[in-house]
């Protein structure tokens, strides 16, 4: 049983159905991960919501190693801290509840990318699959962060749009309105819906009509917001988020111009699944250039660790490694992205027009715009590519699904999953090395007699912060009290020895994964920003989580 649609392939009960269930199967054994990276940023706003649900960001907070209104902290919209206090509302502000929440949004968003793919492409459900089961998807679905969801509000608002402006159906126009400006509400990118389904209306109709009425909706929802960011804490919040960005890139140890290289070798990274094609994708003669690029590349690496991987602090037999795995990377993320170009020079229409804009507009904002390259920014562009790489191995003359080369496809597609599972069960474990730590040192507070403080934030600071251990503050300091910190995080660890020694045997190491990390700056890996290193994870010998304790000796405030 099936519906026609568009020039695509008919939406078929059972794939989509599979679309949207695989995230949930994939997605619940992760379920107790521990709150990770920026959760702790959400869940304030949620707490904050459950007592005063006007004021979402009405709270002081420690981000940045000092007190700060949540509203200086914060840059995005409160659309997702709304859907988390309400998830909490009924279940508790608790891991396994809000991972399943989130799991269901990814739920959407699978069975989004293949409504969307149904009507662009004969294989919806290999491009739903591919998506699903790349890094930046899978990973980025165990935390409790806002991507995700707006990315599946932007993939239903294009789905919607296309399906009311085929048929003239003003409904389906106005609930892709809504999703959009939902969309917007979870994050400032969502917005960027409304252009790109503008001028694929305008190919597509070749002229103004009442259609452009409904991208009011979200531009008025925008204005709207941005007034009631005003009255509430002084300014607009939109301006507030470019100068928080100019402020990073001046701050960053990271050349503005190496920015968008690292953008490409995150896309190669992230979009694995997709990346892994290679060879079904594209003809032979550019294999050579391929492995020439990864070769020169890696030389350049080991050449110029200083600028291409952040260090010189690596042996040189790791500096090579890493300079290949990054090289690889790169070179794999330009393929990708050119796949959008050779489909927009062939075919030359509306939808193909939507998904080069679709994928280089989003790149942009990643790469070029955000404060950061990482692998949920560029989460927008994961359906568009999927979609492209289906196309690409329908294209006339290819012979991807037939004989032996059926096998590699299917090959590489599992050797492209069983990478994005281990990737997630490394992240998985890291996060949860965090939450047993803070378990220990709040109970090793509550039984000694002086003062625990500590330093550091994401899922180690939520999790101390929850057990009574406030952020190290100098002036309160006296002597005996002590000071925990990792000495992986995410601030750098210096004390005077005259006035704090380590304390042997009071430290906490614990190795998840211990040859593969998304988060660490020995490897150069750097899921959740760019900043520690150029790609989104790295293979090679993880050092175990280090949590050192400190005890003041003597210490005089003044």
């Amino acid at each position: 049983m099936s519906t026609e649609t568009g020039a695509g392939a008919p939406i078929r009960k059972l794939p989509l159905l599979m679309s949207a269930l695989l995230p949930l199967i994939l997605l619940a054994p992760f379920a107790t991960k521990a709150f990770h990276i920026d959760d702790p940023l959400y869940l304030w706003s949620a707490k904050q919501i459950l007592k005063e649900p006007f004021d979402y960001y009405g709270v002081v907070v420690n981000k940045w190693g000092a007190d700060q209104p949540l509203s200086e902290v914060m840059v995005v919209p409160p659309g997702y801290p709304y859907f988390l206090a309400l998830v909490a509302l009924v279940f508790g502000m608790r891991e396994v509840p809000l991972h399943l929440a989130m799991a269901l949004t990814a739920s959407l968003l699978g069975a989004g990318i293949y409504l969307v793919a149904s009507r662009l492409c004969a294989r919806p459900g290999l491009a739903a699959l591919l998506a699903i089961l790349s890094p930046a998807f899978l990973i980025s679905s165990t935390t409790v962060m806002t991507d995700i969801p707006m990315t599946a509000l932007f993939v239903w608002a294009v789905y919607l749009w296309m399906a009311g402006l085929d048929k003239d159906r003003h409904g389906l126009l106005f609930a892709s309105g809504v999703c959009m400006s939902l969309a917007l509400l979870f994050k400032y990118t969502g917005v960027s819906a409304v252009p790109l389904l503008f001028v694929y209306s305008l190919i597509a109709k070749r002229r103004a009509g009442w259609w452009m009425i409904h991208l009011l909706l979200p531009l008025a929802v925008l204005a709207a917001y941005q007034y009631i960011e005003y009255v509430l804490y002084g300014k607009a919040q939109l301006g507030y988020s470019f100068e928080y960005v100019r402020s990073n890139y001046a701050t960053s140890l990271v050349p503005d111009w190496l920015q968008p290289l690292v953008g490409v070798t995150f896309a190669g990274g992230s979009f694995a699944s997709l990346s892994l094609l290679f060879p079904l994708l594209w003809r032979r003669r550019m294999w050579i250039g391929a492995a020439a690029g990864v070769a020169g590349l890696a030389i350049a690496g080991m050449k110029f660790p200083e600028t291409l991987l952040y260090t010189t602090r690596l042996s040189e037999p790791l500096t090579l490694w890493l300079s290949i795995q990054n090289a690889f990377w790169f070179v794999s993320g330009l393929f990708v992205l050119a796949i959008a170009v050779p489909d927009l020079w062939r075919r030359r229409d509306k939808d193909s027009v939507l998904l080069f804009l679709w994928v280089f507009g989003s790149f942009a904002f990643a790469a070029l715009i955000n404060w950061s390259v990482n692998a949920r920014a560029l989460l927008p562009m994961l359906a568009p590519l999927a979609i492209l790489v289906a196309r690409r191995l329908d294209r006339p003359g290819n012979t991807s699904f037939s004989g032996g080369r059926r096998w590699l496809c299917g090959g590489l597609v599992a050797a492209g999953a069983a990478l994005s599972l281990t990737l997630t069960v490394a992240d998985f474990k890291q996060a949860n090395i965090a939450r047993d730590a803070a378990r220990k040192f709040t109970a090793d507070d509550k039984a000694y007699p002086y003062q625990y403080f500590f330093e550091d934030h994401w899922g180690f600071q939520y999790y101390m912060e929850e057990g009574g251990v406030r952020y190290l503050d100098a002036a309160k300091l006296q002597a005996h009290d002590r000071i925990v910190a990792p000495l992986w995080g995410s601030v750098e660890v210096s004390y005077d020895p005259a006035v704090a020694r380590r304390v042997p045997g009071a430290e906490l190491k614990q190795s998840g994964l211990k040859w593969v990390a998304t988060m660490h700056p020995a490897l150069c890996a750097s899921f959740y920003a760019h900043t520690r290193g150029p790609m989104p994870f790295a293979f090679g010998p993880v050092p175990p989580e280090e949590y050192a304790v400190f005890q003041v000796e003597h210490y005089d405030a003044q």
